[in-house]
């Protein structure tokens, strides 16, 4: 690249960054528009969250745990989320000695970036990756090892949960209605148990 042209290029790139700053992205979200736009998402599903195997009663039950969601942890900090965070979009490497930890190096494919809570993509992780072992991946997410965070982070799965079971529905992707009820079931049940 010409010395003539370098400044142009950093300019463009300037103004780039300056149009993903997470200050300019942010500003114009709320905790209650944006989970009043999920709920609405959910209601507007429950025809499909119906044919995937629940209840009208078991539906309302989990339309009032989300309410309650919007209700109890209101998020006053929005970051950058992935969006589509799985397995598949995260880079590991070992530091190369036998039983060295493994950290990541990497994470591809911000396609479906969004502004959100702090617990968006580990909620996006559980639902797409269901078998993965919860405390670890809670302990290297640097997540509060309480039950409130827990809490907080069973009811956002739940939000997304209940989208996939939709989609499936939509899809006729009978494996992914059965994996998306299977752990819609487990959350609820994980849930009440929280409140006993």
């Amino acid at each position: 690249m010409t010395e003539t042209l370098r400044p142009a290029r950093f300019a463009r790139r300037g103004l780039s960054s300056k149009r993903v700053r997470p200050g300019c992205l942010f500003r114009r979200f709320s905790w209650s528009t944006a989970m009043a736009t999920e709920l609405a998402a959910r209601r507007a599903e429950r025809d499909k969250i119906l044919a995937g195997g629940f209840s009208m009663a078991q539906v309302d039950q989990m339309l009032d745990l989300l309410e309650g969601y919007v209700r109890d942890f209101p998020s006053k900090q929005w970051v950058l989320c992935h969006g589509d965070l799985s397995l598949k979009h995260i880079f590991v490497t070992a530091d190369g000695q036998d039983g060295a930890a493994v950290r990541v190096s990497g994470i591809i494919d911000f396609g479906d970036w969004q502004s959100g809570t702090p617990v968006h993509d580990l909620a996006v992780l559980r639902v797409r990756e269901p078998r993965l072992d919860l405390q670890p991946l809670l302990a290297g997410y640097g997540a509060p090892a309480d039950r409130t965070y827990r809490r907080q982070l069973d009811l956002h799965t739940l939000t997304i949960a209940l989208g996939s079971l939709a989609f499936c529905v939509d899809e006729l992707d009978q494996p992914g209605i059965q994996r998306s009820r299977d752990q819609i079931r487990a959350l609820v049940a994980d849930l009440d148990a929280q409140c006993r």
